[in-house]
């Protein structure tokens, strides 16, 4: 979302090749018959297939995010134009044709909001179609520049101006509650004379397990003194709580 005025608010299946093994012996001796093994089958991990309207059932409810949150009309820029939220305030487009669950949560709807809550839930018809649609997402995520300087823009179409900032970004990589899972993590500096509390903590989740792809970002406003890690915990809780509930 940024500073603006106004605001809106593979599965992977291994092969195991035959092995040839050649016999060797002394020019006297005949070469031994080759023999070849037998290759390996190897099953591929079993992949869940989500039903779509037990996904949205199991979303989580506003309160479980945060006290006072409440769902409100989408304000984060990717998301009204149904695309997947990517560093400096940048979207990526959807791959595929999944059904998408969009919303997003804050505990106030207004400029002095401090904690938001978004989430892009694209449901695939196969697990294969969903793996495909994370990997685009990874590949644009891990291409972001760990430091970027955001010039200050009016958006075509939108009566909003985003203010420029300096954005810090960062990505990780690990399994949540069953789930591939990858995480960028911004840091967005504003102008002092803007606000005192100048700083934007933005914590991106991107989440795969069989044929859904989980894409949340979880963002707070606070003062420059403050570190980020405290957002990315409370992130981390919120991501775990809904990758469990789904299953």
């Amino acid at each position: 979302m940024g500073l603006r005025r106004p605001l809106p608010l593979g599965i992977a299946t291994i092969l195991v090749a035959g092995l040839t093994l050649a016999g060797c012996g002394g020019d006297d001796k005949k070469a031994a018959p080759k023999k070849t093994a037998t290759p390996s089958a190897v099953t591929p991990s079993v992949q869940p297939s989500y039903d779509a309207a037990k996904v949205r059932a199991a979303l989580l409810k506003p309160g479980d995010v945060g006290k006072g949150l409440r769902e409100v009309q989408v304000s984060l820029l990717p998301l009204q134009d149904k695309e997947i939220p990517i560093c400096s305030l940048g979207g990526a487009k959807v791959d595929g044709d999944p059904g998408l669950t969009i919303r997003q949560l804050t505990d106030r709807q207004s400029s002095t909001s401090r904690t938001n809550y978004s989430q892009l839930v694209a449901h695939y018809d196969s697990a294969e179609a969903a793996a495909q649609a994370f990997a685009k997402v990874k590949a644009k995520a891990t291409g972001c520049p760990a430091k970027k300087r955001v010039d200050a823009k009016r958006v075509p179409g939108k009566r909003v101006v985003l203010f420029s900032h300096d954005d810090t970004w960062k990505t990780t990589e690990d399994t949540v509650a069953g789930w591939t899972h990858l995480r960028g993590f911004e840091r967005q500096l504003y102008s002092a004379s803007q606000t005192t509390e100048n700083v934007l903590y933005f914590v991106y989740d991107y989440a795969v397990r069989g044929n859904v792809v989980v894409t949340t970002v979880y963002w707070e406003r606070t003062k420059p003194s403050k570190p980020g890690e405290p957002t990315a915990k409370r992130a981390t809780e919120i991501l775990t709580k809904q990758l469990q509930k789904i299953g």
